[in-house]
């Protein structure tokens, strides 16, 4: 898809001086050697939000607030066909998930396959999360950051209290975090934690 200067997907975000200002640009040798003969003539994004406005009405089912991390392994279309796949799951097959994570799941599937791993591998999703910051994991996919909102237009929710439940983390991040320290005490490194997760779960 289509990206900024062939590099960056948003075309407006915080940060990213290179792309709003040639001064910010001429602290990065590299790309002005890279961008010597094609030019750099900045700004290209800005931080200014694009907005629109909408009038909620009983159609509108959920909302999904998501980063470009998402959008850029699944379009528009898949999103909100996931969310409805979501909805539509069965008690076993939601266990361990809810809307976000199984989002990004489907998201996850995608950056496999257009990497040439496969989609619904067992043992994908652990892979993936094991991935250690760095240029290997973004080769594979970008950071994915997923809300999904749900409108209750008839009031038939049950009542939330947050100050009684925390809302609770996927089961595949927790044991995550937990193997990481484990593996910290022991003075392992990220590439020392396996983890298993039943292929149910994935």
């Amino acid at each position: 898809r289509s990206r900024v200067k062939g590099r960056l997907e948003p075309t407006r975000a915080f940060g990213d001086g290179k792309y709003k200002s040639n001064k910010f640009f001429n602290l990065f040798p590299r790309l002005v050697q890279r961008y010597r003969e094609t030019g750099w003539t900045a700004p290209y994004v800005t931080a200014e939000p694009e907005t629109s406005e909408r009038t909620l009405n009983k159609s509108h089912k959920f909302l999904v607030l998501a980063c470009d991390g998402l959008f850029e392994d699944l379009t528009s279309a898949q999103v909100v066909d996931g969310v409805q796949e979501f909805l539509n799951a069965s008690p076993d097959a939601k266990q361990g998930h809810n809307a976000a994570t199984w989002l990004t799941k489907k998201a996850l599937a995608a950056a496999a396959v257009s990497s040439g791993l496969g989609g619904e591998t067992p043992g994908l999703l652990d892979y993936f999360v094991r991935l250690p910051q760095g240029r290997n994991r973004r080769r594979l996919h970008d950071d994915i950051t997923i809300q999904v909102v749900f409108f209750d237009h008839e009031g038939t929710f049950p009542p939330q209290d947050p100050s009684l439940e925390a809302i609770k983390e996927p089961e595949i991040l927790w044991r995550y975090r937990r193997a990481m320290a484990a593996s910290a005490k022991r003075g392992g490194g990220s590439e020392a934690v396996s983890i298993t997760i039943p292929q149910s779960k994935l």
